[in-house]
């Protein structure tokens, strides 16, 4: 029976670009950290790592009685808590639904005696049985919260014992899957630590602090203060809760400056209710906030007595920090037709800055291989300039929370979906709920709860039944959880009925369509207004922000995301009424490519550091400046279009929400690029100053660059700087003042002659010519593989009479990798052009011959795209693909045979050749002017021994 459900796994890995490490290496326990930073216990064992599995496709186990701790039908093993479709489970059976079994033996500690033991599952996916030494003890239906199973009766410290778990997957619809379905790679069985603890004879469930609660309108919140709510099971009269402060008992793997004991008058001690739950509210001396930027943090210890006896203690934290929404004050425009609000951080406004976190790993799938990959995406966040994730569909485990917490990134969190509309369906999502809440009421970094996402599985939401329920549900959560904003649905169908918060989705790549999108929905945000709104419910004056946007959408393929992340996160920032973002998204999920980072988070690169000019003492502009709270912008096109000898009108803009201080603050900047002869251009602008007293956006002026009399193409870099000369925020421009009738020979002086052509023109029609791409119209054209184009070059006589004294070939060359490129070729897409990545090049070398010599050669490093290449973007064809410049200047033995050549007949054939069997044959690129990275033509300057005759 094993060997026929191992014939549905897939026998390679899931990703071809990753291998998984072999068992032998994964002796230690794996994620061997406690599972509940915010509910520990000393007395706890670690249960991941090998236990026996198997498969059950007919659902036989439990009638042959595979519980019995000595069943035989375990012939496989599994890395426990990895889920049984990762590489790292060492199964790694993605397309297996249905029952498996999993079993291990467990020796419980001696000390433990006279203590209450049980065995906690983080979280299996989705309904399971747990037997112990062949006797059922428990079941759960759920798959992202965890479940307990009393084991003091059944087993004896000291001795070994066996577990058995049987799980059932279906991944039926109606479960709140997320996106397990039709998207991505389900996770099914066990996916999160397993583990004992040993509690006292009566031991506390709960504990939960609660910042920022406002008992009713008009309440003014205290922040030196929290509610604290505790559960005791089996409590008596008499018995105490003494909460005392404490510190991290991973205090060595954090900073300690962001770590405050709570300094209480005296310990506190209260009466344990013996039914129901303990309130009480702790009032804190010197209170320190929690918040991004300060990601503080009290760690207590609630310990349980009686009669002065500990019968249970353990180890918590809390945040204090309160989120509200609350109109926008001192704003430049309270929208023309009412107050519009922000999400307020401890009293002041913060610009939410995010991006969508599907939180899957190519190696786990849903489980972290480790701890320190919680961390990198975490820090990745804060790298990347933003201040919060929107946990996208999928619950997170405490420790990921734990660490947003510790590090100060704010958590938006999605329930899962559910796909199909039912009674079932909505009690799984409801009870859900519950048991997030109860698990994670206490996190500070989580702000708000997300419902549903895109109305998924609300068959009906154009009618009132699903509306209703919608409604009634938000109204559920707000009395559930008051700390914390609650948005019924995230919508992409302009949806909402009831929220705290008003978002939509877009996902557009053309410029043009982006901002007038933007700016046509702006004007219909006001109090009273039906858009975003269904059912004939309106607007109030919640804050209204983006909650997904990008230029490559899940279905878009694998293409650059750095030239569209600037001009639409421009767009959002210009209006001050949108009071955040959410990009998608964090990092590359298997076949979707808008990430920051790849899916095995390898770096991509942006280009930004190279391509924007910076004054020699700045760090290199990076996405960061993008994100970051502060917003440096210009309402140029994203590739504006000018005339050669223009002077160019700039409008600088500055959206400022960092702690402002009243003063002037100044803007300067510099222009550079290239002309069309290949020259370069760097002209300073003069600079302009603005008051700034208040956030917001802010209209700050216009800045002037007179343009070189010559087509050019570049880019615009600017600086916004404070009194004291502190850099405030960066941003650029791009633009091209390119000509149709460029002249494609010339003569630069009486000793210079320039032949220049389009990549497309003078090639010589030949096999060597076959199966080339020409796209960008015709400004590119490339060959995968081996390649040779071959171009002919009329020269004038008067120039070859002149007597030739140097050529130099000019163009900006490319590599061509093509498929080669694509991370996941099952879902290739005509317009793929992946982003340069730092651990993946596709280098090429190519000769270049005159009339059948060799006359130099050129390495070609990558077949890149990203900003730097600006000039592709003009159409959707190989989007941000550049080269190299690329020049070859003739030596004196070769030039010599060459006059000769032309002597007899004034045509240079040119040859660009990447033959079979060198070490590196990653194709040809050739682009023009109005491709690529540099506004240039490939050309042949000549010059002359005399001058030229006219």
């Amino acid at each position: 029976m094993i060997r026929r459900a191992s014939i549905l796994c897939t026998l390679g890995t899931i990703l071809t670009m990753f291998i998984a490490a072999p068992l032998e290496s994964t002796a230690a326990v794996p994620r061997p950290e406690h599972p509940r930073p915010d509910l520990r216990r000393e007395t706890w064992l670690n249960l991941n790592g090998r236990w026996d599995f198997a498969f059950d496709p007919g659902d036989q186990g439990t009638k042959q009685e595979w519980f019995k701790p000595d069943s035989e039908a375990f012939d496989h093993t599994i890395l426990v808590p990895y889920p049984w479709e990762s590489p790292l489970s060492g199964v790694e059976c993605p397309d297996y639904k249905g029952v498996a079994w999993y079993r291990r033996a467990f020796e419980v500690p001696k000390n433990w005696t006279g203590s209450r033991i049980f065995i906690v599952f983080g979280a299996v996916d989705w309904e399971c049985q747990v037997w112990v030494d062949g006797v059922k003890a428990g079941e759960n239906i759920g798959g992202y919260t965890p479940f307990e199973v009393e084991l003091t009766n059944r087993i004896e410290p000291g001795q070994t014992h066996t577990v058995v778990v049987r799980v059932v997957d279906f991944t039926e619809h109606t479960q709140p899957v997320g996106k397990q379905v039709n998207w991505y790679t389900r996770t099914s069985g066990i996916w999160q630590t397993v583990y004992l603890e040993a509690r006292g004879i009566a031991y506390i469930e709960k504990c939960h602090f609660i910042p920022g609660v406002r008992e009713g309108e008009g309440d003014t919140n205290r922040l030196d203060n929290i509610k604290a709510r505790f559960a005791i099971n089996d409590a008596q009269p008499g018995d105490l809760l003494v909460i005392t402060s404490s510190s991290d008992p991973e205090q060595n793997a954090v900073d300690e400056d962001s770590t405050y004991q709570a300094q209480f008058h005296d310990d506190i001690a209260i009466p344990a209710e013996t039914a129901g739950v303990t309130d009480t509210e702790i009032t804190l001396d010197d209170p320190q906030l929690w918040s991004p930027e300060s990601p503080n943090l009290y760690f207590v210890r609630v310990e349980l007595q009686r009669d002065g006896i500990p019968l249970d203690s353990v180890t918590t934290y809390f945040g204090l920090r309160d989120i509200a929404a609350k109109p926008f004050r001192n704003s430049s425009r309270a929208n023309d037709r009412g107050l519009f609000e922000y999400v307020y951080l401890n009293d002041e406004p913060i610009y939410l800055r995010g991006a969508l976190d599907q939180s899957f790993h190519p190696m786990g799938v849903y489980t972290w291989p480790d701890d320190n990959a919680i961390q990198y995406d975490l820090d990745k966040t804060l790298e990347f300039g933003l201040n919060f994730l929107r946990m996208h569909i999928k619950i997170e485990e405490p420790r990921f929370l734990y660490w947003a917490d510790r590090k100060g990134v704010l958590l938006q969190c999605d329930l899962p979906s559910f796909w199909k509309w039912s009674e079932e369906s909505k009690q799984h999502l409801e009870t859900l709920f519950d048991r997030v809440i109860d698990r994670d009421m206490s996190h500070p970094s989580i702000f708000s709860w997300v419902l549903i996402n895109e109305t998924w599985g609300l068959e009906k939401h154009d009618t009132k039944e699903s509306q209703e329920w919608l409604r009634e549900f938000y109204h559920r959560a707000k009395k559930t959880d008051p700390s914390r904003l609650i948005e019924d649905n995230s919508p992409c169908r302009y949806d909402h009925v009831e929220t705290d918060l008003n978002s939509w989705h877009f996902y557009i790549f053309d410029p043009k369509k982006a901002k007038k999108h933007i700016d046509d929905l702006v004007t219909k945000i006001f109090p009273g207004s039906e858009t975003n709104y269904i059912g004939g419910n309106k607007q109030g004056t919640e804050p209204f922000l983006n909650s997904e946007y990008g230029g490559v959408s899940a279905g878009s393929g694998d293409r650059d995301i750095s030239w569209c992340i600037h001009y639409l996160t421009q767009y959002l920032r210009r209006h001050e009424i949108i009071c955040g973002f959410i990009y998608t998204e964090l990092q590359d999920i298997e076949w979707e490519h808008n990430g920051l980072m790849n899916y095995d988070r390898s770096a991509k690169v942006f280009g930004y550091d190279e391509f924007v000019p910076l004054p020699e003492d700045e760090s290199p502009f990076n996405v960061a400046d993008i994100f970051e709270e502060n917003f440096l912008g210009t309402d140029l096109d994203p590739l504006h279009v000018c005339e050669p000898g223009q002077t160019l009108e700039i409008p600088i803009w500055l959206a400022r929400f960092d702690e402002v201080e009243s003063g002037i603050v100044n803007v300067d900047g510099r222009l550079t690029g290239m002309t069309v002869l290949g020259e370069t251009v760097d002209i300073p602008l003069e600079s302009i100053s603005h008051r700034i007293d208040r956030r917001g956006v802010h209209n700050l002026g216009i800045m002037q660059a007179v343009l070189p009399d010559m087509p050019m193409a570049g880019v615009i870099g600017i600086r916004c700087a404070d009194r004291t000369g502190e850099t405030v925020a960066r941003g650029f421009a791009t633009f091209q003042s390119l000509r149709n009738d460029a002249p494609r020979s010339e003569a630069v002086d009486a000793k210079k002659f320039v032949r220049r052509w389009r990549p497309n023109d003078l090639l010589i029609q030949d096999d060597s010519s076959k199966d080339l791409e020409v796209v960008l119209d015709g400004w590119k054209v490339s060959k995968e593989g081996a390649a040779q184009l071959a171009y002919e070059i009329l020269l004038p006589e008067e120039v070859v009479a002149a007597g030739i004294g140097g050529i130099q070939f000019t163009a900006e060359l490319g590599a061509r990798a093509g498929r080669g490129k694509i991370d996941w070729s099952s879902r290739a897409k005509e317009g793929d052009y992946p982003q340069t990545e730092t651990s993946k090049r596709w280098p090429s070398k190519v000769l270049v011959k005159m009339n059948g010599r060799i006359v130099g050669s050129a390495y070609l490093d990558d077949d890149p795209a990203d900003v730097r290449g600006f000039l592709s973007n003009l159409t959707n064809e190989h989007p941000s693909s550049y080269g190299y410049l690329t020049t070859i200047r003739v030596g004196k033995e070769d030039l010599g045979a060459l006059e000769e050549d032309l002597r007899k007949m004034p045509i240079i054939r040119l040859e660009l050749v990447v033959p079979e069997g060198t070490p590196v044959t990653g194709g040809l690129s050739v682009y023009g002017e109005r491709a690529g990275r540099y506004p240039i033509d490939p050309q042949i300057v000549i010059e002359t021994k005399n001058e030229v005759a006219n």
